[in-house]
């Protein structure tokens, strides 16, 4: 007698599989484009989720491109102020988009300094606490870069990462429902079935360029939950409290502000001025750029760094080209609706007026 276990024994049901996995999948589908009309129909788009590994492929074309690279490099301004294609046209060169929203440039410009391939020319989107904060390594340019060492020493290259990466690249920058990195379920939820989502303001393309609408935002609001940050206060909630109320607060506590201090600061500038050294020596360019600010985030700057101590500094300390955009008139009249970042719209006006200052027409 066969024991009940039997594997022979196994009952493995029959029936028309393969018509209902064509069945599923068509249903998938047809579940899948009905999601992506919808989110159109509601205004979304596609945007990807930025990345360590796609700000790695971006650093390797950096080195790739030689003298023909031009290579940018600070935070969020960068991503969001300057047009790559406008670049692309005026210059001549190949604009590489490695700024990371929320840190110091420092460990970028360092690693380009130790590279000898990095031979094009660098714009730095300049920021005196990007100097101040840059020993804090667990900012994400202190990890990308650290994680760009890690690949570039090892004897394989990770393959399997590296097919990981384009697939999820590809994926998201095809489809709505996956876009700013959610998942088809959030954006079912929230942006789909929500009868009144957040609206996507801003959009990150596969270079690594954003692009901010704040048409779609709540104004002043927004502003002056910018402004708060901007001053580094945890303390105040505005929650509920009308506009009114917060900006006096802002105001208020912008007339206390004293300068910062600079001992962080001067040691920082001694690093600066040995990777722009570096770079310089073997036939790089290095140009320190201070891209526009308004309102209360300019007033709050002001405040904290005093162009005279900070920027000033720079200039003379460093030994390299600057540019600052109060002294260029088309770059003073435009206005950051945050205080801090440039609306979409005048992305291509600040390109080209960055690049004609600088001598760049092609």
């Amino acid at each position: 007698m066969h024991s009940s276990t039997s594997s022979s024994e196994r009952f493995v049901p029959v029936g028309p599989w393969p018509s209902v996995l064509a069945v599923a999948l068509l249903i998938a589908s047809v579940f899948a484009a009905l999601m992506e009309l919808g989110l159109a129909a509601r205004g979304f788009e596609r945007s990807i989720n930025d990345s360590a590994w796609l700000w790695r492929q971006e650093r390797e074309r950096a080195s790739e491109l030689g003298e023909r690279a031009l290579i940018l490099i600070g935070g969020s301004r960068m991503q969001l102020d300057i047009d790559l294609d406008v670049l692309r046209e005026q210059s001549g060169l190949e604009p590489v988009q490695l700024a990371i929203d929320g840190s110091s440039f420092m460990p970028v410009l360092e690693g380009l300094a130790a590279d000898p391939t990095i031979i094009g020319t660098v714009w730095v989107d300049y920021a005196d606490h990007l100097i101040t904060d840059s020993h804090k390594e667990d900012k994400a340019a202190a990890v990308y870069q650290r994680e760009f060492e890690r690949v570039r020493h090892e004897p394989i290259p990770p393959l399997g990462e590296d097919i990981e990466g384009w697939l999820v690249l590809h994926a998201r920058d095809s489809m709505r429902s996956l876009a700013d990195g959610a998942r088809p379920i959030d954006s079912l939820l929230s942006r789909l079935l929500n009868p009144a989502p957040t609206a996507q303001y801003l959009l990150t393309r596969r270079d690594r360029s954003r692009a901010a609408d704040y048409s779609k935002v709540e104004m002043p609001e927004f502003a002056l939950m910018r402004a708060l940050r901007n001053m580094g206060d945890r303390r105040f909630n505005p929650d509920g409290l009308p506009p009114y109320v917060v900006q006096r607060y802002i105001e208020d506590r912008i007339a206390t502000l004293q300068p910062a201090g600079t001992e962080r600061f001067m040691a920082g500038i001694q690093r600066v001025r040995a990777s722009v050294d570096c770079i310089q020596s073997r036939g790089g360019k290095v140009i320190f750029i201070v891209l526009p600010k308004s309102g209360y985030v300019k007033a709050i700057d002001d405040k904290l760094y005093p162009r005279e101590q900070f920027w000033d500094t720079i200039v003379s300390m460093t030994g390299t080209r600057t540019l600052h955009f109060e002294d260029h008139e088309k770059l003073r009249q435009l206005n950051c609706p945050d205080g801090s970042h440039l609306d979409q719209r005048d992305r291509a006006p600040s390109s080209l007026s960055i690049a004609r200052e600088l001598g760049m027409p092609r």
